[in-house]
């Protein structure tokens, strides 16, 4: 799921919905080295599986992917 739009200083907030009704928020900031397209290439996200702070925690590093890596031709059986 890709963010409708980024913030002042490259950052947004993310929030999943899972069928259950399960909520995870992901707070993200994109790194300002871009590719031809002028989208970000890298960033850092941090997260939470609640709003109150509790629960689960994450932290950690976003990076661009290839969408041609998840054809089923790149798997091998």
């Amino acid at each position: 799921m890709r963010p409708r739009a980024v913030g002042r200083g490259r950052r947004g907030c993310l929030i999943l919905a899972g069928a259950d009704g399960a909520t995870l928020s992901l707070r993200f900031a994109l790194s300002s080295n871009t590719n031809s397209n002028n989208v970000a290439t890298a960033g850092r996200k941090i997260g939470s599986d609640s709003y109150t702070g509790e629960g689960d925690h994450l932290a950690g590093q976003i990076l661009m992917q290839d969408p041609a890596s998840f054809s089923a031709t790149q798997f091998k059986r």
